[in-house]
């Protein structure tokens, strides 16, 4: 289990433009059997227009206005189910 909570998108993916990054995901989510939801779409969009390294409690405290009944553990999953399609790295301190 990922224990670090710092993710940042891989390099191939950060060649391309928000829009293209966002499809670039959501399409190797769909390939590797994940369900499209509206939280997990909205984690990738603040993923994929983040210019930093988002910590995932970062990730959260965008989210939760939106979705005030996900929870922390919930984004964390979703950042190791991208991280498991290849498309995310953790920064290891």
């Amino acid at each position: 289990m990922l224990t670090n909570n710092n993710y940042y998108l891989k390099t191939e993916t950060q060649l391309f433009d928000h829009k293209k990054r966002f499809e670039t995901i959501i399409q190797q989510l769909r390939v590797n059997h994940h369900k499209i939801t509206p939280q997990r779409i909205a984690i990738v969009k603040i993923l994929t227009k983040s210019e930093g390294h988002p910590r995932v409690e970062d990730i959260y405290e965008k989210i939760k206005l939106d979705f005030p009944t996900m929870s922390l553990a919930t984004v964390y999953r979703n950042n190791v189910d991208i991280f498991f399609c290849h498309l995310l790295t953790t920064i290891i301190k």
